[in-house]
C-alpha cells in the first residue's frame, strides 16, 4: 500500500473529506485477510534522483513525462511555482538556476 506525494496534512483535491485531511480508512476485516504492511517515511530520493531527472529531461521516459508533467523554470519563478504547486497545479517543477538545461525538457 502506498500513498505517494502526500507531504503535508492531506490533499485538498481528494474525493473524500478524510482524504483531504490526509487520513485513510482501513477495514480491519479485509486487512486481516489481505495482510498488508504499512511503512511510513520519505522515499530514498537521493539514491536515484539524478538519473531519473536526466532520463526525464532527455526524453527517455516519454510516458512518464505525460504523468509527471515536468516544467523547467528559472530561479526567479520558484516562489510562484511553489504557490501554484501548493494549490494543486498538476506540474512538477525543475528549477534551473543557471539556464543550463535549455530546451532539454
Amino acid at each position: 500500500m502506498g500513498v505517494p506525494g502526500i507531504y503535508g496534512e492531506g490533499d485538498p483535491h481528494a474525493k473524500t473529506d478524510e482524504a483531504k485531511r490526509g487520513r485513510l480508512r482501513l477495514d480491519l476485516g479485509k486487512a486481516w485477510i489481505k495482510s498488508p504492511s504499512l511503512t511510513a517515511g520519505q522515499a530514498p530520493v537521493m539514491h536515484y534522483n539524478r538519473q531519473l531527472m536526466q532520463a526525464i529531461l532527455w526524453g527517455r521516459m516519454e510516458y512518464l513525462n505525460e504523468v509527471l508533467n515536468p516544467a523547467v523554470i528559472r530561479m526567479e519563478q520558484a516562489v510562484e511555482a511553489y504557490q501554484l504547486f501548493d494549490k494543486g497545479e498538476p506540474k512538477k517543477y525543475i528549477i534551473d538556476p543557471h539556464g543550463t538545461l535549455g530546451k532539454a525538457a
